[in-house]
């Protein structure tokens, strides 16, 4: 049977040299796919997520550390903060109201 490097999954070399099959290999990428699709669709929203994949959300948060799915990151309250390298759209301002009264 052929065997892959763990680091094929990760990214980077892992210190202990140990082989993963091509089926487990295949499985975790199938994962990260569809938690990235279902983290995507709910707009990061973990709860949501889990829910809609059949999973408790620690079972999620799990699958998230171990496969090293990279998740936005967030502000206070929730607010996303804008990807690195990209302007926050600047803000509109509404015209001061005129002191003028239209007679009707």
């Amino acid at each position: 049977m052929e065997s892959a490097f763990i680091s094929v999954i990760s990214g980077k070399p892992s210190e202990k040299e140990y082989t993963v099959s091509k089926f487990e290999i295949a499985v975790r990428l199938y994962k990260s796919y569809l938690i990235t699709e279902a983290l995507e669709r709910f707009h990061g929203n973990q709860s949501a997520t889990a829910r809609n994949l059949g999973l408790h959300r620690n079972s999620l948060r799990r699958n998230i550390k171990v496969l090293g799915i990279k998740l936005r990151e967030q502000g206070p309250r929730g607010v996303r903060k804008p990807a690195a390298g990209v302007k926050a759209p600047a803000s509109v301002e509404m015209p001061a109201p005129s002191p003028e009264r239209r007679e009707a």
